[in-house]
């Protein structure tokens, strides 16, 4: 049990868009993604369906506690299965159950106070039943009256209660389908009755499912969804996790390794995981990169959202942004082999890299939810991914002569030099590793001493730490603030930093065009794509430049800027 909290805790805390609940009334995406803030993520239930359900109230890595449980688990809904349908594999029950009609077998709230249904019971059970609608008639009292739907299940199995009706329904062609159906309706719905009780006593809004009976089969969170949200009026959620089938195992290497650093007020007193940096393969998750404090110049973590465009829900977006990174494969292949022409094994990998992206690109295009959150920004990451993978890392190395590199970089620089603006300090800020053509750190800083020699109003700033360089930690097009080195926010507040300026299309459109600053900012970019024109009403290539107030600040007489760089 201590590996399954330890976890669970750590998938919450690490991976972006973990957890999420569960809409089967949603056409256009069934699956809400969720982040949430490392610091808040207890006190939360974790009930674990496997052979029976252990309920645990969790409070942090080494504080929480078994509080209950029940035998109606998955143990129980396999070997009932066993004896009524002879079935042994228990995805096969799973799917028969989605396909059942469980109204065969279970007697609804209609079939009551509607009086579509004849009993034969005992008698003095009905003789009293009799009674009752007697009443109700009289009164002219239905089912809708009680605040109840006509479909909610008033007994499970009630309609088995009749010898002739129950031997009909074994002879039903449907049968297998249909009882499995109403025995794992019966199941779960219990599951999520007690889960809300508990979760009521223990004073806790949070609850997360997983354990082998659930592994994110539609038919079982389906129901806990809507037994939670029925018994607690629609105040609570059920929650779940992409990889619960990893909980124990990972928690089982965290327990075996010396990782405890409770240094970290942020993520709070007791947790393991802030030296070990996560970096999960995309085919099992979208996220490519622990979470730090997020930029101490955005609303927050609860506020910044960093992507424009949702391709869960934005199905048009995301056609087209499936099919220009699909017809952009070839220019990919080709200025990865040409980073590495004197390599004779380059081909080969590359057709791998090939493969393997087309292959995760038809997957979201089947199940856009797939990863958690779909965005340019994710996709943007996987095709790095891929080809750092295949060991590409910098596709455009030699693109540029080093002296093109060095008039390209200057003239970047004075370009958008911030001091003509009245800052008294600039820093420049460069991804960490390569993505596209974009600048890294290390190009950046190799070009500092021949910066200095090219002109005397740089080498005065340089040295008097009036022009500063720094890297966002991250290596892609696009820009998360949630995962800005902790270096660069920590020099953004020794520097009290009140203007950011962020520049390029990935960093200032794909993301981050509607986020707010607590300091004044400017997004500036040219658009690149006709598409993208469209969207926003203007014309291909034309720029665009997006100046807001600080949302807590006035109108500052100095300005110190950062400047998050594109190229």
């Amino acid at each position: 049990m201590d590996c399954l909290v330890r976890g669970t805790n750590f998938l919450i805390r690490n991976i972006e868009a973990e957890s999420f609940t569960y809409d089967h009334h949603n056409e256009k995406c069934r699956y809400n993604f969720e982040t949430i803030r490392p610091s808040v993520i207890c006190p939360y239930l974790l009930v674990n369906v496997g052979t029976g359900v252990s309920v645990f109230r969790v409070d942090s890595d080494g504080r929480y506690e078994r509080i209950g449980g029940s035998s109606l688990g998955g143990g129980c809904f396999f070997g009932l299965g066993n004896l009524l349908t002879s079935e042994v594999d228990l995805d096969e029950m799973m799917r028969m159950a989605e396909d059942g009609d469980h109204r065969q077998f279970d007697i609804l709230v209609s079939d009551i106070y509607g009086g579509k249904y004849a009993f034969s019971f005992p008698f003095f059970f009905l003789f009293c039943f009799y009674n009752i609608v007697h009443v109700l008639s009289q009164t002219q009292f239905r089912f809708a009256n009680l605040g109840l739907s006509g479909d909610l299940i008033a007994g499970s199995f009630g309609k088995c209660a009749r010898k002739s009706l129950a031997d009909e329904l074994k002879n039903c062609p449907d049968f297998k389908k249909n009882v499995m159906r109403s025995l794992l309706l019966m199941i779960s719905n219990s599951i999520g009755q007690f889960a809300f009780l508990y979760a009521q006593r223990e004073k806790t809004n949070r609850i997360y499912f997983d354990g082998f009976l659930i592994r994110n089969h539609a038919i079982i969170m389906r129901t806990i969804s809507f037994a939670i949200e029925f018994w607690s009026e629609g105040t609570q959620q059920a929650h779940f996790l992409r990889h619960e089938g990893y909980t124990s195992a990972i928690g089982a290497y965290l327990s075996g390794a010396s990782l405890v650093d409770p240094a970290d007020a942020e993520f709070g007193a007791g947790y393991e995981a802030e030296r070990l940096s996560w970096h999960e393969y995309y085919s099992g998750c979208s996220d490519l990169g622990r979470f730090v404090p997020t930029a101490p110049l955005s609303m927050g973590f609860t506020v910044y959202k960093p992507d424009v465009a949702d391709l869960n829900l934005d199905s048009e977006a995301r056609e087209f942004w499936l099919k220009t990174f699909e017809k952009s494969v070839d220019s990919v292949i080709k200025k990865a082999v040409e980073s590495q022409a004197n390599c004779s094994s380059a081909e080969q990998r590359v057709q791998v890299f090939r493969e393997k992206f087309l292959k995760q690109l038809m997957i979201i295009r089947e199940k856009p939810f797939a990863y958690g959150i779909s965005n340019v920004r994710n996709l943007l990451d996987l095709r790095e991914q891929l080809l750092n993978e295949q060991d590409f890392d910098d596709s455009y190395l030699n693109t540029a002569t080093d002296s093109e590199r060095l008039f390209r970089v200057s003239k970047g620089l004075l370009a958008g030099n911030v001091f003509d603006w009245g800052a008294q300090k600039v820093i420049i800020v460069s991804n960490l590793s390569p993505a596209l053509n974009d600048l890294t750190y290390n190009e950046m800083i190799a070009m500092v001493p021949r910066i200095r020699e090219a002109d005397g109003f740089l080498r005065d700033a340089i040295d008097n730490e009036k022009l500063m360089f720094e890297h966002s930690g991250q290596g892609s097009p696009c820009l998360d603030l949630r995962k800005v080195h902790s270096v660069l926010n920590r020099r953004v507040l020794e520097e009290q930093v009140d203007f950011i300026l962020i520049e390029g299309m990935g960093r200032a459109l794909h993301t981050n065009l509607y986020a707010h600053f607590v300091c004044d900012s400017l997004k500036a970019a040219v658009i690149k794509t006709q598409w993208l024109a469209d969207r926003m009403g203007g014309e291909i290539f034309s720029v665009v430049f997006k100046f807001e107030r600080g949302k807590e600040n006035g109108s500052p007489n100095t300005l110190k800027s950062v400047n998050l760089n594109a190229s």
